[in-house]
């Protein structure tokens, strides 16, 4: 809890030294949600301080949790954060793929939201893509 607070406040060196003390214990006392948003919120800090590779690490692992719980906005939003920290357009568009996938199986209710993630999700690859100097818009649309 701490951790997470400290990371609240924008601390993530002290939020990320304490999710590294406590990370091998977390899955003793806490439900899957809870494990699953440590995680993601571990990845922040680490972001935030610049261990992007573990970063990266952390978010694959929170998504792998929330697809398990099937929370699919979250876990997309960890795909797509690993993908931006390990610079890499195919690990974006593996997300932009499966995103298109959820996206088309929604119920109504959903669809606006993953209409945001997809939208959300196409700027960051031709964001991703314009830095490594590669084409953007490569044929890949939004529905």
């Amino acid at each position: 809890q701490a951790a997470r607070a400290y990371g609240r406040m924008g601390r993530h060196g002290e939020a990320a030294s304490l999710f590294a003390e406590v990370m091998p214990y977390v899955e003793v006392p806490y439900e899957a949600p809870e494990i699953a948003m440590t995680h993601d919120q571990y990845g922040q800090s680490l972001q935030a301080v610049g261990r992007v590779h573990d970063a990266a690490g952390q978010f694959r692992w929170a998504a792998e949790l929330y697809a398990g719980l099937g929370e699919m906005v979250p876990r997309i939003r960890c795909l797509r954060s690993a993908a931006w920290l390990e610079a890499s357009a195919e690990a974006m568009r593996a997300v932009l793929a499966e995103l298109t996938q959820l996206a088309a199986l929604a119920p109504d209710e959903e669809a606006e939201l993953l209409a945001a993630e997809l939208a959300a999700t196409r700027t960051e690859l031709d964001q991703l893509r314009a830095e490594q100097g590669l084409p953007v818009g490569d044929g890949v649309t939004v529905p």
